[in-house]
């Protein structure tokens, strides 16, 4: 299976910072026009069925974490904005 991928990333304005939204678009757009989408099965016809099934990152355990500067109350408390 191979190493995994970790992204870690503060939330900024409830997204994730500039830099990283622009680091995956270059990469994954560049990745598309050099194979790194190659096999995927799925079909112009109907590009929503098989939709993430296969290509040269499948397979490859990945995990995403964020991070928010505010206190476990924020979190927790039924009336506030997460609940």
């Amino acid at each position: 299976m191979g190493r995994p991928v970790i992204y870690h990333t503060p939330i900024w304005w409830f997204n994730i910072p500039h830099r990283l939204t622009r680091y995956f678009d270059e990469v994954f757009s560049a990745g598309r026009l050099c194979g790194l989408s190659s096999g995927d099965v799925r079909s112009s016809a109907n590009p929503a069925v098989n939709y993430g099934t296969d290509g040269l990152l499948n397979q490859k355990p990945y995990i995403v974490t964020t991070s928010m500067n505010a206190l476990k109350d924020a979190f927790t408390l039924p009336e506030d904005f997460f609940n």
